[in-house]
């Protein structure tokens, strides 16, 4: 695999997948004790350098192990 295009997939894709979970908005979760609603997820990424990409011949897929992520996850809890 060309280290130039892990580089280039660290360095664009995952602040492109971090924006689009961090702008998706969830309505209601109903549960057995009550609901939640407005969910809002932030996620928030240390370093590119702590995502590693490894490739699953099985599944025909890409697998993406970030080991340096955080984030709040904010709602109306009920």
């Amino acid at each position: 695999m060309d280290l130039q295009l892990i580089k280039n997939i660290k360095n664009y894709v995952m602040p492109t997948i971090l924006k689009e979970i961090n702008a998706l908005k969830l309505g209601r979760i109903s549960y057995k004790g009550g609901y939640v609603e407005n969910v809002d997820i932030k996620l928030y990424l240390a370093t590119n350098d702590s995502v590693n990409f490894a490739f699953d011949p099985a599944l025909n897929a890409v697998v993406v192990t970030c080991s340096d992520i955080s984030g709040h996850i904010y709602g109306y809890y009920r």
